[in-house]
């Protein structure tokens, strides 16, 4: 699994508009596709990307993530092909 700077839910972006008050969010926003609660019992090798350290929403998902995991920071763009690289390889081995 491959989380490369994961955003906040969807329910939690609209919540916080203003303009979503005059919608029934209820009906409209009966999913919530937050991956915390199953990355917190997964298994299988997750590799969590920021970028520059811009979304603390991926070091919120990695903490609480079950091992084996892996975080890394790209600066400016940087490494991005080699972690990748290094990422799949270690996993399909």
């Amino acid at each position: 699994v491959i989380l490369d700077a994961p955003n906040e839910p969807a329910w939690k972006i609209i919540q916080s508009d203003g303009r979503a008050k005059i919608l029934p969010m209820w009906l409209l926003l009966n999913e919530r596709f937050d991956p915390a609660d199953a990355l917190k019992s997964l298994s299988v090798s997750k590799l969590f990307i920021d970028r520059n350290g811009a979304k603390p929403r991926t070091e919120q998902l990695y903490q609480g993530a079950a091992s084996p995991k892996e975080y890394f920071e790209l600066k400016n763009g940087s490494g991005y092909a080699e972690t990748m690289q290094r990422y799949l390889d270690q996993t399909f081995r």
